[in-house]
This record gives C-alpha cells, sequence and structure tokens, in this order.
C-alpha cells in the first residue's frame, strides 16, 4: 500500500508539481488549500505525512502544525513545513510550532523525496 501524503498550499501551481513528482515515486497524495481543511483532512484520512506551507490563508502553517501536534490523534504524523522565507526565522519558528522538518521553495523533487524518506519508514 501507498504512503499517504497530504500537500497543502494555496499555489495550485507548486501543488501540481509536488503532486506529479510524489506520485512519481509511488507516494498517494492529497491536497488541501487552507489549513482548515487541512485539519479536517488529518482527521478524516490520516496520512502518513503532512506539507505544510507556512504562508497560508486563514491560518498559518505554524498554527496548523501546533494543532496537529496537541491533538492525540495526530500528533505522532510527521509535519514538514515549506517555506520561501528566510532560513534563520523559519528554521527557530518552525522547531517551536513541532514540525519535524522544513525545507525551502523552490525545491527539487528528489530532496523533498529524501526528506520524506527521512522521516517515513519504507513500507
Amino acid at each position: 500500500m501507498a504512503q499517504r501524503i497530504l500537500a497543502v498550499d494555496n499555489e495550485a501551481d507548486l501543488l501540481a508539481l509536488v503532486r506529479r513528482g510524489l506520485e512519481f515515486y509511488k507516494y498517494e497524495v492529497m491536497i488541501a488549500v487552507d489549513g482548515n481543511e487541512a485539519l479536517q483532512m488529518v482527521r478524516d484520512e490520516s496520512p502518513d505525512l503532512v506539507l505544510l506551507d507556512i504562508m497560508m490563508p486563514k491560518s498559518t502553517g505554524y498554527e496548523i502544525c501546533r494543532k496537529m501536534k496537541q491533538d492525540p490523534g495526530s500528533a505522532n504524523i510527521p509535519v514538514i513545513l515549506m517555506t520561501a522565507r528566510s532560513p534563520q526565522l523559519a528554521m527557530s519558528a518552525s522547531k517551536e510550532s513541532g514540525a519535524d522538518d522544513c525545507i525551502f521553495k523552490p525545491f527539487r523533487i528528489d530532496e523533498l523525496v529524501s526528506r520524506i524518506r527521512a522521516l517515513l519508514p519504507e513500507s
């Protein structure tokens, strides 16, 4: 069974690239476009990992990550934050929010897959 990844970003073009790239590596990819939708999908679908953009409408990736990590039902789901922000600011805030990793845009799909593999055991 393919590992399931929830990708959350308000940029449709980025989501399409991430989906295509991860599907090439045999991951099942679900998409959400904002934090509220992401939290609902985490509850309903229990993904194996969440890719979460930091800057989104309604709530930030940091806020969504904190909520996930405080909920016993999703606390153990690895989270990789995605950002175009300054690396120093993003890394500090990412750790404070409970994220497992942070990747900086633009990124290569093989770099993303390497980080996913570091957080998910092989199925």
